[in-house]
């Protein structure tokens, strides 16, 4: 590995401090004067250790924190010269918390970025709601999407020579996408909050790196379905209440839904019941502004007595729509 720059260091005891920081060259120089005493505490900032070697001995780290490579207790007495030299890495990161809904069953993903601080082998675990399954899926060309192609479900994955890296030589921050399958069952209004960690083990090394997130998921219902009217003879405002209507005039029922869920529902279908004593005006069923037959034929919608049937073979993510009829008030 080349030598690393800017990685900055701390001697001190506990009344005096001072500090250096790495050049191109990844060396660095720390003065004691003799008045500050003959004791003083190594300490490399702000990044994993790897290991120390005083010229002549190699000691590696024993653990992420590097408790027996870093903060060195050091005999500065007068008149000696003393040679640290550290290996260093950088800790990983997994980012960022993230968010959304789901219905039941269904499923919703996430994606997140993962960015090793060394070579190694990474070990990815979710716990959340009992029943919920995640399944993980790699970046595989680096490129910030998870296609397609890459939607392999994963539990762990190597990081060596091969990972991408960055014009300073940093490994490069990778898309990590998780999938979240929420059974049928699970009740709407309820919230499936998962802790995800993706653990890196240094390569030739015990020391493990772990690194952790939260996706939390709102189970909703997949699809809404609300019904308003409104009295077309006075042209009056839509409304979720109730409209006042004389004998002979006409109302308009429509009925407005939305997919709320992640994914494309499929063969839904909406049926609605005329109110008494309330008369259908036929030829007046329309969906989205579109005229359906009352006839069970070809298209997707039909009139059978007080009975409106209207199918949907599909309905994305997302998608809004409204199916809208015209009905006349009897005379007494």
């Amino acid at each position: 590995e080349p030598p690393v720059a800017g990685v900055s260091l701390r001697l001190n005891n506990a009344i005096q401090t001072v500090t250096a920081t790495t050049g191109t060259d990844g060396r660095y120089t720390l003065y004691w004067p003799a008045e500050w005493g003959n004791t003083g505490t190594l300490t490399v900032l702000g990044r994993p250790v790897t290991g120390v070697s005083d010229g002549t001995t190699v000691t590696q780290t024993a653990d992420l924190a590097g408790s027996n490579v870093n903060g060195l207790p050091l005999d500065v007495t007068p008149g000696q010269d003393l040679i640290r030299s550290f290996g260093v890495v950088e800790f990983s990161a997994f980012t960022a918390d993230a968010s959304g809904r789901s219905g039941a069953p269904g499923r919703v993903r996430y994606t997140h970025f993962y960015r090793p601080g060394t070579l190694g082998t990474v070990n990815l675990s979710a716990n959340g709601t009992a029943g919920v399954t995640y399944r993980f899926a790699r970046d595989l060309n680096c490129n910030g999407v998870v296609e397609d192609a890459e939607r392999t479900s994963i539990t762990s994955f190597v990081v060596d020579q091969s990972w991408p890296r960055e014009p300073d030589g940093r490994l490069r921050s990778c898309a990590l996408e998780v999938e979240v399958q929420i059974p049928a069952g699970q009740p709407n209004g309820s919230i499936d909050t998962a802790t995800l960690t993706a653990t890196l083990s240094w390569s030739g090394s015990p020391v493990q790196d772990p690194r952790s997130l939260t996706d939390t998921t709102s189970i909703t219902p997949q699809a809404t379905l609300t019904k308003k009217l409104r009295n077309l003879t006075r042209n009056s405002e839509i409304t979720e209440s109730q409209v006042e209507a004389y004998p002979n005039e006409t109302l308009e029922y429509c009925l407005e839904y939305q997919n709320l869920s992640g994914q494309t529902l499929n063969q839904l279908v909406l049926n609605d019941t005329l109110p008494t004593p309330l008369v259908y005006l036929p030829g007046t069923l329309r969906r989205d502004g579109l005229p359906l037959t009352d006839a069970a034929d070809s298209d997707d919608g039909e009139v059978n007595d007080r009975q409106l049937t209207v199918r949907l073979a599909s309905l994305a993510a997302g998608a809004t729509g409204n199916v809208c009829f015209q009905v006349r008030v009897p005379s007494l």
